[in-house]
């Protein structure tokens, strides 16, 4: 049907729609697609919702849980506007660095908070007060070497034509440090969690990794925040929808009974013990 069409717009010389334009994969995996920001803050928003109207306890890591959430939907929204006024001339260069910032800094504070709340789980004896004042400080200087590559021409930079530049980003560096430590927390105290608890966050991990990794070698930008809400989301479902205990590191006796039964209707051997 659609050849039909195309033929006859040609045979009346009017130029074809977009629609009948050729685009090939490597032009599309290099340019941004809003669904993926677009996404995320509706996912957001979702869970926000449900995770304050359901029966879980409002503690600390609960208020973290919310906190990346919350984080994570700002940088969305802040690339998403971000890249609407890059697609075009710009002719205001204040409002595009300012918006950039925001949304990296967002993104970097929600694998910040992530190694924070991992610390119960895995009952790291670390100094809070310390890794948020050092942290602090990282931010600090990690915005004033961006501002300074910006200045000289390096960094992210908006040219006289109007036209966006991406030079050296160096927050993706902060990431990749947060990042770097989540992994290596959860590999060397992996003996502190329930063995399908661990295996459930690093999992979502990996995985944000790979789709991180996938939109880098495509130079995309477009599932950066899905890469980083996934293992949030890991958490809830891990610690907030899951009867699992962090004060002594088992599930709590609603999984107990559960499991119970269910290797007694399977046929499986068992061994209880009493402590």
């Amino acid at each position: 049907m659609f050849i039909f069409q195309r033929e006859a717009v040609s045979r009346l010389n009017i130029p074809c729609p977009a629609l009948f334009s050729s685009v090939s994969l490597s032009e599309i995996m290099s340019s941004y697609m809003p669904i993926g920001d677009i996404t995320v803050m509706a996912l957001c928003i979702v869970m926000i919702m449900l995770l304050t109207q359901t029966f879980v306890k409002k503690d600390i890591s609960f208020r973290f849980t919310v906190f990346m959430l919350i984080m994570s939907f700002t940088s969305a929204v802040a690339n998403l506007i971000l890249q609407m006024l890059i697609s075009v001339p710009v002719t205001s260069v204040v409002p595009v660095y300012i918006i950039r910032l925001v949304h990296y800094i967002t993104l970097c504070f929600v694998p910040f908070v992530y190694n924070i709340y991992l610390q119960h789980p895995l009952r790291l004896n670390v100094n809070r007060n310390f890794y948020i004042i050092s942290t602090a400080a990282v931010f600090v200087i990690t915005t004033a070497i961006d501002v300074i590559l910006t200045a000289r021409g390096t960094g992210f930079r908006i040219s006289s034509t109007g036209r966006a530049i991406f030079g050296l980003n160096v927050f993706s560096l902060i990431y990749a440090m947060f990042y770097g430590s989540i992994l290596y927390s959860l590999i060397k105290h992996r003996e502190r969690l329930l063995k399908r608890v661990f295996l459930g966050i690093i999992s979502v991990n990996i995985v944000s990794l790979f789709i991180l990794f996938t939109q880098s070698v495509h130079s995309q930008n477009s599932f950066t925040n899905i890469a980083c809400v996934l293992p949030v989301v890991g958490l809830v479902f891990v610690f907030h929808s899951n009867p699992y205990d962090t004060e002594i590191g088992t599930v709590s006796d609603i999984f107990f009974y559960s499991e119970h039964d269910t290797r007694i209707e399977r046929g499986r051997d068992f061994i209880l013990m009493s402590c």
